[in-house]
């Protein structure tokens, strides 16, 4: 069973990647890395961490899969029903369906946002924040940032591709949208 110290929090800023003889290593000039570092914010992270240790620590002994996936911790609402990831595909229609598996994020380079018409919530394939006569809506207008993301959902059953998008992803993520843009985009 992990003892306190086991809970940390690791902060990065502005790491890049890139692939070396095998390696995928790199460091910018203005490259971090810090260990339990003292900001407002991990301070609040290991205090919550240590408040909830039993829950955490169960979560991490149920999970069962050797993959770097975490068991997700998000509570279904009351009188709906879990069903398995293999009855997704034999659903009769499109809709909300709740599962318990693992998240698994295959592809770590993709973008995580996304920059839209702030009117009509077009997308729009760019990095560019500047405004834009948007043809959807026939306005002027500026671009926003909007979380988007592709896990795959493990269960004993099967496997299913997803996007996890907007507040749900930014939760999972326990950043902005605007901040994804700022690590990601610039």
């Amino acid at each position: 069973m992990a003892i306190e110290a086991d809970l940390i929090v690791i902060l990065r800023r502005s790491i890049g990647i890139s692939t070396f003889q095998g390696l995928l290593l790199q460091t910018r000039f203005n490259s971090t890395v810090r260990v339990n570092p003292n900001y407002p914010q991990a301070v609040k992270l290991i205090n919550w961490a240590k408040e909830n240790k039993p829950m955490l620590l169960s979560r991490a002994s149920e999970k069962t899969s050797t993959s770097s996936s975490v068991t997700p911790m998000i509570v279904t609402p009351t009188g709906q029903q879990v069903i398995s990831v293999v009855e997704i595909s034999s659903a009769p229609s499109m809709g909300v369906f709740y599962v318990e598996a693992e998240m698994s994020i295959l592809d770590e380079f993709q973008e995580f946002c996304v920059l839209e018409c702030s009117g009509c919530k077009q997308k729009k394939r760019t990095k560019n924040r500047k405004d834009f006569e948007c043809p959807k809506c026939n306005r002027k207008t500026a671009l926003v940032p909007r979380c988007i993301f592709q896990i795959d959902l493990i269960d004993g059953t099967a496997t299913t591709t997803t996007f996890i998008s907007a507040e749900l992803g930014e939760k999972l993520l326990s950043m902005t949208a605007e901040d994804i843009f700022d690590i990601t985009c610039t």
